[in-house]
């Protein structure tokens, strides 16, 4: 109960940046219509006040001219005040100074307009119309309700002095101390509901044009990523076909047969690959990939991958080493998994030159906010990456394709789909290399 009344009195926060710009324009913008209105109606009081007072008392003589003096020097501050909101509107971004300050400047003057009037007013009668007037002005104001709380705590101690100045019935004194209390508490309640309404209109503004850029930003990098693709598969395509030509050639020898059946079967293995990683990503860009975490058992998992690349290693010389301990374990999912550290492995075999090393290290570290995390490491001697390259190797729209130290082809997206399907996991996939120097390639996830 204490909590949802504090909510209610310190009301939403501004947590956004934009927001906060965009409460700043609507707060000088609101500056500018209220002190316009303001104006209008100080000159219009001006107007009335000013023809001719014969026949009246010398008391109401004097609240003529006391109201002619008010009226003259608030229009003087707000026609500055609208003036300077004018030219930080036409002229100056939001976070000048002007967008600060203006509203609260506009703030004081009504303020001290309204019980200045309420005084004046005393002298010919009880009421406090000014007083009540420049508290819903107040309302459309954007101000931080907990602000506004402390200056009608300081208006109110105000108010409360002055009304004696005037007013000697001490049954009116009352009356108006009450009734001046009551203004604020109301005018309070509604600048609530103004802030926390605007608030949450801003907030969704800023949703859907976020959500707009995304989207535009998604349809722009799947259109040039569909765009590479249909260029990677049509070289591998019109290569196996040129190759199934060569092969229906009758003197041909058995020699050149062999060499052109073997670069069939690296042709079509490529295109396999290709399509099976695009698949994997279609399928996790609409949900259609089942997420089922286990319990894993990392070293077991690591040595299924290793075998598997086994052939693949053995071709170009290169030593594999697991170094994960028998007791580390993830609760993830095995499938995505297995497809994370093959594709890693596959890279690391690609860009290492015969003799080298592929070890996968295993370790576990406390993440920025304190919790658990396996580190698995997958760390190559292999030729690195250039730092022109590092930036763009988890960009859909800029696939990078360096052949490998054998010329082998690969897809460009298997590092994409190991990025997705870490983040799946709310893990992180990190990448720290040199040119001649190999590369380590890390993935981050909770225990």
């Amino acid at each position: 109960m204490i909590q949802r009344l504090k909510a209610l009195f310190i009301a939403l926060s501004i947590d956004d940046s934009t927001i906060l710009r965009e409460v700043r324009k609507s707060n000088l913008t609101r500056t500018l219509i209220g002190t316009s209105g303001a104006i209008i109606f100080s000159a219009a009081v001006m107007s009335v006040f000013s023809q001719s007072n014969t026949g009246i008392t010398a008391l109401e003589s004097a609240w003529r001219a006391h109201v002619l003096q008010l009226n003259v020097i608030t229009l003087t501050f707000n026609t500055l005040i609208a003036c300077l909101a004018f030219f930080a509107l036409r002229y100056k971004n939001t976070n000048h100074i002007l967008y600060a300050c203006l509203p609260y400047a506009f703030m004081v003057v009504v303020g001290a307009w309204g019980i200045a009037g309420t005084a004046i007013h005393q002298l010919i009668s009880w009421n406090i119309v000014p007083f009540i007037l420049a508290s819903f002005v107040l309302v459309m104001l954007l101000i931080r309700p907990l602000v506004l709380f402390y200056y009608f705590i300081i208006l109110y101690f105000v108010f409360y002095l002055v009304i004696p100045i005037h007013q000697t019935n001490p049954n009116y004194i009352l009356l108006n101390r009450v009734l001046g209390l009551a203004t604020l508490f109301i005018s309070y309640c509604f600048s609530l509901f103004t802030w926390n309404n605007n608030l949450v209109r801003f907030r969704q503004i800023r949703l859907i044009e976020l959500q707009a850029e995304e989207l535009k930003e998604s349809n722009a990098s799947k259109d040039k990523f569909f765009s590479i693709l249909s260029h990677d598969l049509k070289g591998p395509v019109a290569t196996s076909l040129l190759l199934t030509e060569l092969l229906q050639e009758e003197n041909i020898g058995e020699q050149e047969r062999q060499e052109i059946q073997q670069l069939f079967r690296t042709s079509l293995e490529n295109i396999s690959r290709l399509l099976n990683n695009v698949l994997l990503w279609a399928n996790n860009q609409t949900g259609k990939i089942n997420f089922t975490p286990t319990r894993l058992e990392l070293r077991a998992l690591v040595n299924e991958d290793l075998q598997l690349l086994s052939a693949m290693a053995q071709q170009k010389n290169i030593t594999m080493v697991n170094e994960v301990a028998s007791d580390f374990f993830l609760f993830a999912d095995e499938h995505m998994m297995h497809t994370i550290i093959r594709n890693l492995l596959t890279n690391a075999i690609k860009f290492t030159p015969s003799g080298g090393k592929v070890n996968v290290i295993a370790e576990q570290v406390k993440s920025s906010d304190g919790s658990d995390c396996i580190k698995l490491s997958i760390v190559d001697n292999g030729i690195g990456i250039s730092p022109a390259l590092l930036g763009d190797l988890f960009k859909l729209d800029k696939k990078v394709m360096t052949p490998g130290t054998d010329n082998e082809i690969g897809t460009g997206l298997g590092l994409i789909l190991c990025k997705d399907f870490v983040e799946k996991h709310k893990g992180q996939l990190l990448v720290e290399s040199e040119e001649e120097a190999g590369s380590r390639f890390t993935i981050l996830l909770p225990v």
